[in-house]
């Protein structure tokens, strides 16, 4: 029965994210091969390719999804698996006889042939810290089974004309894909994670065990986030070379949306940043309901500190007054809201004076596609220890450069 109930779960989560996911064609040719379609059917159990699973703004799913925890998605369905091991540890099994009841039942009830541990649904969902990881907590997350994504922009727009009572024939005119260059727009899934060694694996993610490795099993899927956060903002220019591309990289590209070099200079408060959000917004096309911004925590409490000296008054001669510190007048900036584009700090872009930077991109056109989100694995059994790893196969997708912008070499 609970077989049966999982497997209609996970194909009515498969058909969901399928309906309002838009399409995108998905092309060989990346290093991982046949690999990419083996560990899409290990670590994502049932969902079709091309389902979005995660999306809390909604910017590609309308009211947003998370099919990962919850009520009756991938956490539910893993549930029956976790308390069979539990059950093994209450009855004084050893670990290897209690991980061994985890997978007998994960084999029974999963869509999957995987005997690991999706530690992205079971710890609930992939937010980690919405402050300091604003790309990979708010970017939606795309399922896929191949090892390169290929997106196909239209950068340019045939023109219409007038149809006359004496035309023959029609006016063709043509439109124009990917900014004129077709490699730049496909996207090689990468393989990231980490290596630990523990002595009780499994009670890591158990619900009803809370020891100091549950602490392990949060830092193994926040090394995982801040490792994509960092690839989004600076991919292989400034992060990691062997690792996906990235804002830096595509800034190099001519369809980029907008590119501002401070040349080590400061920035001037919100003028710099108004004019990248109206150039993105107003000349390229971004949609203004869905462009963020992301900055490191310097240049962000600069950017406090230059709005926090004029608030907004009710006068309407008199748009904006200056604060009065003798008499401590002041306001408090939690986000920064400017334009109606939300400004966050991430621990990915870079912090070094003169060096620093801002970006900008629209997340209804650039997600991660995941092979395999952060999964757990075990390894080998050596002595008291057990030699585990989590790791994740995916990459940050555009389909639209120009909705992406770039201020850099910040003050």
């Amino acid at each position: 029965m609970v077989k049966k109930k999982v497997k209609t779960a996970v194909r009515k989560i498969g058909e969901v994210g399928q309906k309002f996911t838009n399409l995108y064609e998905q092309a060989r040719g990346g290093r991982l091969g046949k690999r990419a379609e083996r560990l899409y059917k290990q670590g994502m159990f049932g969902l079709e390719p091309g389902s979005c699973y995660w999306d809390p703004m909604g910017a590609r799913v309308e009211g947003g999804v998370n099919l990962a925890g919850a009520p009756g998605g991938l956490k539910e369905m893993i549930d029956p698996a976790i308390k069979e091991y539990q059950k093994a540890v209450d009855l004084g099994y050893p670990l290897e006889e209690a991980v061994w009841a985890y997978r007998r039942m994960a084999s029974k009830t999963l869509q999957s042939s995987t005997w690991n541990i999706p530690i992205y649904a079971v710890r609930g969902t992939p937010i980690v810290s919405r402050g300091a990881l604003p790309l990979t907590t708010l970017m939606s997350r795309i399922v896929t089974d191949k090892d390169e994504i290929q997106t196909t922009p239209l950068t340019t727009l045939g023109a219409s004309s007038n149809i006359a009572e004496t035309d023959a024939l029609y006016t063709y005119t043509d439109d124009s894909y990917f900014g004129g260059t077709v490699g730049n727009y496909a996207f090689s899934i990468k393989g990231y994670g980490r290596g630990n060694q523990v002595s009780e694996l499994m009670s890591m993610v158990g619900g009803n065990i809370n020891n100091p490795r549950q602490t392990l099993a949060e830092a193994e899927l926040l090394s995982i986030r801040q490792y994509e956060e960092t690839q989004i903002i600076q991919g292989i220019a400034g992060g990691d070379a062997s690792g996906f591309k990235g804002l830096q990289d595509w800034s190099a590209y001519g369809d980029f949306g907008y590119l501002k070099n401070m040349a080590g200079g400061a920035l001037t408060s919100p003028d710099d940043i108004r004019l990248g959000i109206d150039t993105l917004i107003a000349g390229k096309g971004a949609n203004p309901d869905t462009l963020i911004g992301v900055t490191d925590q310097a240049t962000y409490t600069a950017i406090k500190n230059d709005l926090q000296d004029y608030v907004k008054t009710a006068d309407p001669h008199k748009n904006f007054e200056r604060l009065d510190p003798v008499n401590n007048i002041n306001i408090r900036l939690r986000g920064l809201d400017i334009d109606g584009t939300m400004i966050y700090p991430s621990n990915g872009s870079p912090t070094t004076a003169g060096s620093r930077e801002i970006n900008f991109i629209d997340l209804s056109d650039h997600y991660m596609a995941m092979c395999q989100d952060a999964t757990l694995k075990s390894l080998a059994f050596v002595g008291p220890h057990e030699d585990m790893a989590t790791d994740a196969y995916g990459a940050c997708v555009s389909e639209g450069f120009g909705h992406c912008g770039r201020i850099y070499n910040i003050l």
